[in-house]
């Protein structure tokens, strides 16, 4: 029979308002195999330490509540490399293995007591909720997340994790993020909604391991920017990843977005069955040459163009997506056509849009429709930082071998840029759907060619 510890029984009031912080580490510190659990109640707490083989139960009417002072969390962990600001968290747990969150209850930040600026305006000290750094055995089932801080779940190099049947809500600061997956691998995340602010999904790479073997289904997403990003880190990459079965809805800054600019690999990618609803540019994929290293913590340059860097680029390539319904609703044009595009000298490889029904909102005029795109290798990678682009639908550039099969592009409004406009392009080919088929024999390559 496991071991079954109640935190009242070490001294937690679960009143909200007493630190229950010392009650709720004696209870996992005497441990050992088992469950720790929290009766209805509302549990104020700064940082918790998690261990190996320790389950924590949070009954349906039970809360964990992180604390309002940024004093009773603690600071002397592994943080946050690319955000050295949101390094302090409520849950944190490093080498550690065996590790499940569950039961109904609810784990909830109070983030929105903590600004997003100090008083010399740069960014403020805001804690995440969670952070698991080089654990494996990870589970998080049945349970609410959110209001955080900052980013909500971040994970550093982990392995064997399954999240499902998470409903995470994070709503109440900026840089607010759901996932964040930082070189993981075996990750499986199901059944789950999310409704954050920042990204939902967010895979980064910072390590010399790339996240690999991850599969995302029957989830329902909704977010202020992506549902799905990859690589605004990219150091080494991602490969075999799959995301099937979901509901994107309410996405303002584009849906899915494939990013390489950090020299890494980003390859064997494959997206099918999503509805959008209500969003911005179903996808965007990008490879730069930004070239950061991620040797130091240091905090995100958003807006600079950043220093190119002069070792070639990384590489994306093998990427299959299939059966998407999207409806763009975005009013700002630079958001919402579909964006693909390398660099001159590299292209994104292999690129294959299977079954797509896309209605645009229009809008686009005869200048948009003769604006040249810059090509801005460094700058962080972010899609309406190009500007409008002169297709309402999709714009190709610096690409071979790229597949577009029954795939069908509609207007709620007239726009007088074409649907799709293709630059440097090698090898393309279109099967059925509604764009014109007279571009293809004139693709040539530094020609600009339009459908």
């Amino acid at each position: 029979m496991q071991l079954v510890l109640n935190v009242k029984d070490y001294g937690a009031k679960g009143d909200g308002v007493t630190l229950d912080t010392r009650a709720i580490l004696d209870a996992i510190n005497a441990c050992n195999n088992g469950v720790v659990y929290f009766p209805a109640g509302r549990y104020l707490t700064g940082t918790i330490f998690l261990k190996s083989g320790v389950t924590l139960y949070l009954s349906k009417q039970a809360v964990i509540l992180g604390s309002t002072d940024l004093a009773d969390y603690e600071g002397d962990y592994t943080g946050c490399i690319e955000a050295p600001t949101f390094d302090k968290c409520l849950l944190f747990a490093e080498g550690q293995t065996g590790i499940e969150i569950t039961g109904g209850g609810e784990i909830y930040g109070q983030g929105d007591h903590f600004p997003q600026e100090d008083e010399n305006q740069e960014r403020g000290e805001r804690p995440m909720l969670m952070r698991f750094v080089n654990c494996s055995d990870i589970k998080l089932h049945d349970i609410k997340i959110g209001g955080s801080g900052s980013w909500c779940c971040h994970m550093i190099d982990c392995s064997q994790v399954n999240i499902r049947g998470v409903n995470l809500y994070n709503h109440v600061n900026q840089n607010n993020d759901g996932f964040d997956l930082d070189d993981c691998s075996d990750v499986f995340i199901s059944d789950t909604k999310i409704d954050s602010i920042d990204d939902s999904i967010c895979l980064k790479s910072t390590t010399s391991q790339p996240c690999r073997n991850i599969a995302v289904t029957n989830c329902v997403i909704s977010s202020e920017t992506a549902a799905v990003k990859f690589g605004t880190s990219s150091k080494a990459g991602f490969t075999d990843i799959t995301i099937s079965n979901c509901v994107f809805h309410d996405c303002l800054m584009g849906t899915i977005k494939l990013l390489m600019v950090d020299g890494g690999i980003l390859e064997n990618i494959n997206i099918s069955n999503i509805m959008m609803n209500r969003v911005g540019s179903p996808l965007f994929i990008r490879l730069g040459q930004r070239g950061l290293n991620y040797d130091k913590p240091a905090e995100m340059d958003f807006w600079g163009k950043g220093k190119e860097n002069e070792e070639a680029p990384g590489r994306i390539r093998n990427i299959m997506i299939s059966n998407i319904q999207a409806n763009v609703t975005l009013p700002e044009k630079e958001r919402t056509p579909m964006m693909l595009t390398g660099l001159p000298g590299y292209n994104i490889e292999n690129i294959t849009l299977n079954n797509f029904s896309v209605t645009y909102p229009g809008g686009g005029t005869a200048e948009d429709a003769a604006r040249q795109v810059d090509e801005d290798p460094a700058r962080y990678p972010e899609q309406w930082f190009f500007g409008i682009l002169p297709a309402y639908g999709l714009y190709l550039r610096h690409a071979e071998n790229v597949k577009l099969r029954d795939v069908y592009f509609y207007l709620a409004d007239k726009d007088e840029r074409p649907a799709m406009v293709c630059e440097d392009v090698e090898t393309l080919s279109i099967d059925g759907g509604n764009i014109k088929k007279g571009c293809v024999t004139e693709l040539l390559k530094d020609k600009r060619t339009t459908a």
